[in-house]
């Protein structure tokens, strides 16, 4: 399991105008609207935005269909041709923090800085080129996944906010 796939389904869906279900770790463009998530958001706050967002979209009526990339498990993405639909709901996609994104001054060190808490604190993952990925030993036998999201928030808040 990937950084990517452990972000909830709001990733999905803001994927669409990125490019793709690796968006985790896109940079979003500085003019782009939406609502920026907090360094420090947390699982709560991320689903309620997001589920605001998917509201939208399907109140704007836009389909639905299985992802064509990495994703989200049981999650679904906008089928491709509805760009003016999505764009109505651009006020309300979720945007990563903007530390998190790779145009941040600093977010190299502050990426990597990341993944070296992770490990010290028992989450194995290693940096790959679009984000980072749970080492095979750790998906062999991961930590409760209640207890890894609080680590991965921590982690995140400290590495980032600088």
């Amino acid at each position: 399991m990937t950084f990517t796939k452990r972000l909830s389904a709001l990733t999905i869906l803001a994927a669409v105008s990125l490019g793709g279900g690796t968006a985790a770790m896109a940079a979003a463009a500085p003019q782009e609207q939406g609502v920026r998530l907090p360094i420090d958001y947390t699982d709560a706050q991320e689903a309620k935005l997001a589920a605001d967002y998917k509201k939208c979209l399907v109140e704007k009526g836009v389909k639905f269909v299985d992802p064509t990339g990495p994703a989200v498990l049981g999650t679904k993405e906008p089928a491709p041709g509805q760009e003016a639909k999505i764009k109505l709901c651009a006020d309300k996609k979720v945007l990563m923090p903007a530390e998190m994104e790779e145009t941040a001054p600093g977010y190299k060190a502050n990426f990597k800085q990341w993944v070296k808490l992770l490990n010290e604190a028992g989450v194995g993952v290693e940096q790959v080129s679009w984000g980072w990925t749970y080492t095979e030993a750790y998906a062999k036998h991961p930590l409760p996944e209640a207890k890894q999201r609080v680590i991965e928030r921590e982690t995140r808040i400290k590495a980032f906010s600088n």
